[in-house]
């Protein structure tokens, strides 16, 4: 009895589709993209932040409005960490982080730990993005995903910190304006600055609400009175106060929560950039939205920061995987053939993914062409001693015929054992009872510059 093959279609094309059906992510943010080179890396950025967290309670809001200030200056790229260089001077003595910006001391720490764990593997920036996350987790906030991959940057600007991060002082539609250069829009400037729902600003940012406002030499009169005087004890009108800290939230200092909204409703914001929220027909409404659902506020902040931290993001062979807060020096200029052989092996997996493709597309090929063979009549592999169906034919076909051949004569064998012969010795099917398968039952950040979190 022969074999019996079914009807076949055009298998190549099958076969290819099937492979380029499966996109390759190289070079994009991935929600898995250290699963395999760095498995440990949220625990390490959890316990990173958990151990700072012991020693200083401001550390949460520190961190949400460090990474904050990272992604609004040309993108996610850690370019906040990086020290002055004799090529560029960096964001950190910019006006809004000088003496204000915290928490480099966490990032670093928790950068040394992964190193040991994971060498030259993940970069600054995925790290400040996880750790800003778990600042919000560990203040009783929402948790949310985070898709990874991100390069650091080769360089700072402290005059692009200077002109691109909103200031406390800045009229509404300025902050709504530099919101939507970096693609967010209105809705995220209200869901975003309920991140001041934790941490601390320094009386200089908001003293004139206090005894000059706008001018008039008198306070703000949308500030509630008894905040206004618990404010000027803590801020006096002497420039020795400029940097008394007072919290941007006094109901509830450090929980993340929707008590930010409340307060403004209640006119009792701290900043004057908060309290202008309540003074547009539009984000008045969201603040009243916000103040009655804390829910929703906790969903739709985890989705402004997801869109805070996709800002123009460095990925594929852009940037680099920086192993300490300074740009690693770049490497001597390499023959062109070495060029090509770097250019081949930098970024995460790029090789490999290559000789991947490679690799499945050989195999597809070889059994595209034997389905083909066997579709046309054709052997796969020739007559002769390599008849492959020749010899699977006269091996099964007593199992495909239904009968099981008697055993040779005693003689017989006994000749075969005693001529020394490397064949093996026919075997007997054995019938088997067939059994029935079983049924069976898965801080912004204070996007203000001079908050001191």
């Amino acid at each position: 009895m022969g074999f019996k093959l079914l009807p076949c279609f055009n298998t190549i094309p099958f076969l290819y589709l099937i492979l380029f059906l499966s996109p390759l992510a190289d070079g994009q943010l991935d929600y898995n993209f250290y699963d395999k080179s760095c498995p440990n890396l949220s625990m390490i950025v959890k316990y990173g932040v958990w151990a700072a967290f012991k020693n200083d309670t401001r550390i949460p809001a520190s961190l949400l409005r460090l990474h904050f200030h990272d992604c609004f200056v040309n993108g996610c790229d850690g370019s906040v960490l990086l020290d002055d260089t004799k090529d560029f001077k960096g964001e950190k003595n910019a006006f809004p982080n000088r003496n204000s910006a915290r928490g480099f001391e966490v990032i670093d720490s928790i950068k040394a730990d992964i190193e040991k764990a994971c060498p030259s593997t993940v970069s600054c920036v995925d790290i400040l993005t996880l750790a800003a996350r778990e600042a919000v987790v560990l203040s009783g906030g929402s948790n949310w995903p985070i898709p990874l991959g991100r390069r650091d940057g080769l360089t700072a600007s402290e005059k692009a910190a200077n002109e691109q991060l909103p200031s406390p002082l800045e009229p509404l539609e300025n902050i709504t304006a530099k919101f939507a250069s970096n693609g967010l829009d209105v809705k995220d400037v209200v869901v975003l600055s309920g991140a001041h729902t934790i941490g601390f600003a320094q009386c200089f940012t908001f003293k004139g609400r206090l005894f000059d406002f706008n001018g008039s030499g008198k306070p703000d009169p949308a500030l509630d009175s008894s905040l206004l005087s618990s404010l000027r004890s803590t801020c006096p009108n002497v420039d020795g106060s400029n940097s008394n800290l007072a919290p941007l939230d006094s109901q509830t200092i450090y929980r993340f929560d929707n008590v930010y909204y409340k307060n403004l409703v209640n006119n009792s914001g701290l900043l004057q950039s908060d309290q202008a929220l309540m003074g547009d027909p539009k984000t008045a409404n969201m603040v009243n939205y916000y103040s009655m659902y804390p829910f929703l506020f906790s969903k739709d902040f985890a989705a402004s920061m997801v869109k805070l931290g996709n800002i123009g993001v460095l990925t594929g062979q852009n940037g680099e995987i920086r192993k300490k807060f300074e740009p690693q020096p770049p490497p001597p200029p390499p023959m062109a053939v070495t060029q090509q052989v770097h250019s081949a092996h930098s970024g995460h997996g790029s090789i490999g993914s290559v000789i991947a493709v490679l690799a499945v597309i050989t195999i597809l090929g070889v059994i595209a062409g034997m389905i083909g063979r066997l579709c046309s009549g054709k052997g796969i592999m020739g007559h002769g001693q390599y008849d492959f169906e020749g010899w699977a034919e006269r091996k099964c076909s007593s199992c495909l015929d239904g009968r099981v051949e008697p055993p040779p004569p005693r003689a017989a064998a006994e000749n075969t054992r005693n001529n020394g012969s490397g064949d093996d010795a026919v075997a007997v099917p054995v019938a088997v009872p067939v059994e029935t398968p079983q049924e069976t039952e898965e801080e912004t950040t204070q996007h203000h510059p001079h908050e001191n979190a």
